[in-house]
């Protein structure tokens, strides 16, 4: 009779204690932009990091949600209590959608632009790293660089250009301006900056962001003795001295602690991605750059 009634007792404990912690029953949608590699790896770290099942769906060319059985289906609101959205599409999807639940996005350049006032439901991890923590690092690896040039289109990134100059200052750099309306100005550009220029800084660019574009550029640059910077392994590959390389599956476990905060402290975090900095030794001698003895912890020579 004793033990009847104390399994009865925890039997009406257990409920009664979720609702005073204010414990909710996780129903994650995840919306993938598409089926790419750096979105799958990201994604399938994060879902290894939560203690709890999710629903993974992917969006098609015409935006059109599908499952991971390739059948498509309706994403209905009322199903969860939070979207993730892995990549850009699925931001801009789930904005149009007008979805009111939290929304946390990972994988996505510049989410301001997505993003207005009235979007007060939405954070999560940028891929964009800090103007500041950029050049910080570039002035402690190579001390002699003082001026870099800025390769982008003012339509895209006027507002970071003008922001990051302001910020220049505090590392002794100032930032010259590469301005291009289009990707056929850039040998034009370069031939009248270029005695003006210690390095040349790339940032993500719409305008100046195809692969070969960048190759011949970088190739440009090396023989005028101009060291290039790049933001991810693709630079590094293509002869770039420093790239800002993220780790996507460093991003995966970043916004598993971003969808943890959202549950258990009733928290809406942004933050900027995990990079490491990664050194091309080659080139670096190449151009016979000078070194800081003293590197940063996060930095990684090219092997």
């Amino acid at each position: 009779m004793i033990i009847r009634f104390v399994f009865i007792l925890l039997f009406c404990l257990i409920p009664l204690s979720s609702t005073v912690a204010g414990i909710i029953s996780p129903d994650v949608c995840v919306v993938m932009s598409r089926e790419i590699k750096p979105f799958v790896m990201m994604a399938d770290e994060m879902e290894s990091s939560l203690d709890f099942p999710v629903t993974r769906v992917y969006l098609d060319s015409a935006y059109r949600p599908y499952g991971e059985n390739g059948k498509f289906l309706e994403i209905l609101e009322s199903d969860f209590n939070l979207f993730i959205a892995v990549g850009p599409r699925a931001l801009s999807y789930l904005l149009q959608q007008k979805i009111t639940t939290q929304i946390i996005y990972g994988m996505v350049v510049n989410p301001e632009s997505f993003i207005n006032s009235s979007n007060t439901n939405v954070s999560g991890a940028s891929l964009n790293i800090f103007s500041l923590t950029q050049l910080t690092l570039i002035k402690q690896i190579f001390p002699d660089i003082q001026k870099i040039g800025v390769l982008y289109d003012p339509k895209n990134n006027k507002n970071w250009f003008t922001s990051a100059s302001f910020l220049a200052g505090a590392n002794q750099i100032t930032l010259i301006s590469l301005d291009v309306s289009d990707s056929s100005m850039i040998p034009a550009v370069l031939e009248e900056k270029a005695k003006d220029l210690d390095a040349v800084l790339f940032i993500p660019d719409a305008t100046v962001i195809s692969t070969t574009i960048i190759k011949h550029t970088i190739k440009q640059l090396i023989l005028r003795k101009i060291p290039a910077i790049g933001y991810n392994n693709f630079f590094s590959e293509s002869g770039a001295v420093l790239s800002f390389v993220t780790d996507y599956q460093e991003v995966g476990k970043q916004m598993a602690n971003l969808i943890h905060t959202f549950f258990n402290d009733k928290k809406k975090v942004s933050v900027g991605p995990i990079f490491t900095v990664m050194l091309n030794q080659k080139v670096i001698k190449l151009l016979d750059l000078k070194l800081n003895h003293n590197l940063p912890e996060n930095v990684k020579f090219k092997e």
